[in-house]
């Protein structure tokens, strides 16, 4: 009977575990919770019950990893991930996740990193997350021909990859070739039209080559795609100069998506910017309802401390 279930979240999650012993959702619930709250023990403890009832629940793997990550142990990710793959070893996103720690922390080893994704590439050739890595870790090894060859390849294979597009352009960029970058965005903006992430890249490669007019009507173009996206908010207040045309697009963004923590973020550090400190502290404690994990408005509100003299609260 409902007057039997509690009212407090995380009693409601342990009640309805209670009721279902052998079901994992009711723990995965607890561990979203307590992520929103910043519990990241409590977060773990509820992942690992969840884990003991669907040991081969990939997506359970990752939430793990991701949570050991954010507690500064890597060690204990791979220790995770690397379990995953001994009971499911065609886990393409286990296999992925494994390497960007490797790559990103050296643990185990960096080279280590190539060999997974390669092993990735071998189980599904076309997959564009593992091909993309693999062409990053070769970019930053120094061998950015062998990644613009893979990333071209790719592309050439399946034309209307946005993932591989949008890297390759950016790989172009890195290489100070912008009309080649142009050229690849360009022509993905033509085969999906509707796809954000290709005009938010080009908008951005138009803003880095000074072309704000064009940057301008692909992010409009890119508000009427995504309605209910932040991004394109963010991207053309970047192109205002105004601080009346600033603060506007910051809104529309919030208003876009309400639970995005980037956009009150981005109209805090603008208010800072301006000398508002009670303005920006405001925005970022909104950013920080939305994100209390997010480290950015925790140091973000303790600059606005400190500017006010606050030096214990800044601490």
């Amino acid at each position: 009977p409902l007057a039997d279930v509690p009212a407090e979240p995380a009693a409601v999650y342990a009640h309805a575990a209670a009721l279902d012993r052998a079901r994992a959702a009711p723990y995965l619930g607890l561990a979203a919770l307590y992520q929103r709250q910043g519990a990241w023990p409590q977060v773990l403890t509820a992942l690992e019950q969840a884990a003991a009832r669907e040991p081969a629940n990939t997506a359970i793997a990752l939430a793990r990893a991701a949570a050991w990550r954010q507690q500064n142990r890597p060690d204990l990710a791979v220790t995770v991930l690397t379990q995953t793959l001994q009971t499911t070893p065609g886990a393409l996103d286990v296999l992925i996740a494994l390497a960007d720690i490797t790559q990103s922390t050296g643990v185990p080893a960096e080279n280590r990193s190539a060999a997974l994704l390669t092993q990735a590439l071998t189980l599904a050739p076309g997959y564009a997350p593992a091909i993309v890595a693999l062409a990053q870790a070769e970019s930053r090894a120094g061998q950015p021909t062998a990644a613009l060859t893979r990333l071209a390849a790719a592309l050439n294979h399946r034309p209307g990859d946005v993932i591989v597009a949008v890297a390759l352009a950016d790989l172009y960029q890195t290489l100070a070739q912008p009309a080649a970058a142009a050229a690849v965005l360009g022509d993905i903006r033509a085969r999906q039209p509707g796809n954000v992430s290709a005009a938010l890249a080009l908008a951005s490669l138009y803003r880095q080559q000074g072309q704000a007019e064009e940057a301008r009507q692909t992010l409009t173009q890119a508000t009427a795609i995504a309605p209910l996206s932040a991004a394109p908010w963010l991207a053309l207040a970047q192109l205002e100069t105004s601080a009346p045309a600033i603060r506007a697009a910051f809104a529309r963004a919030a208003a876009a998506d309400p639970a995005d923590s980037a956009a009150p973020l981005a109209a805090g550090q603008f208010e800072l910017t301006q000398g508002d400190l009670p303005a920006a502290a405001a925005a970022f404690t909104r950013s920080l309802a939305l994100n209390p994990t997010g480290p950015a408005a925790y140091i973000a509100l303790a600059q606005v401390a400190e500017r006010q003299g606050q030096a214990a609260a800044a601490q």
